[in-house]
């Protein structure tokens, strides 16, 4: 698909045809971290989530004016 190696014009810089796919798996790794971290922190069934919920309730208030 991509040729062995890709040299740019002023023929200093040479790049091999591994670097778009470290590129794309670096990008999804990424992207399965920020998932999985904004789903444990928002997320109803993890810890954080929860402890603010009951924390709020246990004061007589709501999740939204404890939040403010």
């Amino acid at each position: 698909m991509l040729p062995e190696t890709i040299t740019f014009s002023n023929n200093t810089e040479v790049y091999t045809n591994m670097g778009p796919f470290y590129a794309a798996l670096a990008g999804a790794v990424s992207g399965m971290i920020i998932g999985l971290a904004t789903e444990y922190y928002t997320s109803c069934t993890w810890s954080p989530v929860d402890n603010l919920i009951q924390n709020c309730l246990s004061t007589g208030g709501n999740a939204a004016t404890n939040i403010v």
